[in-house]
């Protein structure tokens, strides 16, 4: 069976308030941005497809953090399967790099959420500290990661991520990923919509706070071969710098240690 991911994304940001949310989806990431987006996702035939969410803390450094964890949580390693033990290894790996390049007297951290899917359905869901995942089956929700756990990824306050959680996912299946501290009663009644007014009804909703981004993504059955999937529904501005090729993979040796940055990054809206 072979299947594509359908995720619409929604973040709602304070005027006057930087965005500090980014999505990673296998290995590209993009800040969140305050319309909505819709994609779909193809899932690779020989390896599983990572998407990531991630929320900075602190006023500076916490979106530059928010980046990194969203790239390493989903870059395409090549490895045939995502299991558990490799999750909690991929966030390790993200605090660490956070930690690698963190400024002396900066604040910043992040939270984060990982999603693993592979073509035949195995599917692993981890994170560190307050972002929620919820998994919807047939219009009922259940939350699948703890909650607000202590600390997160490159945090002064030094926590472990919740422990992976490992199902079968098939078409139909619906996983929910918000920044913010959501219920199953949030959720309740909400089966019926598509998975873009869900996003939007959980970033804009009367109770959502300013600066939360809500992911919703729909496990569907993919076209059948010849045919197009769909892509990105909103065309990118026009400003947007070019991509750079693909970096080595995070299993890789790691560089040296690079010396401490005096000035905040520049960081364009999509980077890899």
């Amino acid at each position: 069976m072979s299947h594509e991911l359908a995720i619409s994304i929604a973040t709602r940001v304070g005027d006057g308030k930087p965005n500090r949310d980014a999505v990673g989806l296998h290995g590209w990431v993009l800040y969140a941005q305050r319309n909505l987006l819709s994609l779909t996702l193809p899932v690779h035939p020989q390896y599983p497809t990572k998407i990531a969410l991630a929320a900075g803390r602190g006023a500076g450094d916490g979106r530059r953090d928010a980046r990194i964890a969203a790239e390493w949580l989903s870059w395409p390693d090549g490895e045939p399967s995502m299991s558990a033990r490799r999750a909690l290894d991929a966030f390790r790996d993200a605090d660490d790099e956070i930690r690698r390049r963190h400024v002396s007297g900066r604040a910043g951290g992040c939270v984060a959420a990982l999603l693993s899917l592979g073509n035949d359905g195995h599917a692993v869901v981890g994170a560190a500290g307050g972002v929620h995942v919820f998994r919807m089956i047939e219009g009922y929700a259940g939350q699948v990661t703890r909650g607000d756990g202590p600390g997160g990824l490159g945090c002064a306050e030094q926590g472990s991520p919740d422990p992976p959680y490992e199902f079968r996912a098939f078409p139909g299946d619906r996983l929910i990923m918000c920044t913010r501290d959501l219920s199953d009663a949030d959720l309740t009644g909400t089966g019926g919509r598509s998975g873009a007014q869900l996003a939007y009804h959980l970033a804009y909703g009367e109770s959502g706070p300013d600066g939360l981004t809500a992911m919703v993504i729909d496990v569907v059955r993919s076209l059948p071969d010849g045919r197009r999937v769909r892509g990105v529904s909103q065309p990118a501005p026009a400003d947007r710098p070019a991509l750079t090729s693909p970096r080595p993979s995070p299993a890789a040796a790691r560089p040296s240690p690079a010396a401490p940055r005096t000035e905040p990054e520049r960081l364009p809206d999509v980077v890899r």
